[in-house]
């Protein structure tokens, strides 16, 4: 997922880290913003670790649609989403 330096190929693979990711073991609470580039939809994720009160931009996620699933998922850094208007936090 370019730029960042992982790699998830396939379902199971993908499954694995959301199940990590939103699982009672997780950072904290995630939310998603739905915004589109490059003509493609996506999502901006905004995570408020436990604790805290913000929701902190922690990236974008831009899906590859083909035959009505997802194909793709490329992700984001904070840092390269400026031009894009997001805010910083929530």
């Amino acid at each position: 997922m370019p730029p960042g330096l992982m790699w998830f190929d396939g379902r199971d693979s993908i499954m694995t880290l959301y199940r990590q990711l939103l699982g009672p073991d997780s950072f904290g609470d995630f939310r998603l913003v739905p915004t589109y580039a490059n003509r493609q939809p996506g999502a901006a994720a905004y995570l408020r670790p436990r604790g805290k009160s913000k929701f902190r931009l922690t990236g974008l996620n831009l899906l590859r649609i083909e035959g009505g699933l997802i194909a793709e998922i490329t992700s984001f850094r904070p840092d390269l989403c400026s031009a894009f208007g997001l805010p910083q936090t929530l």
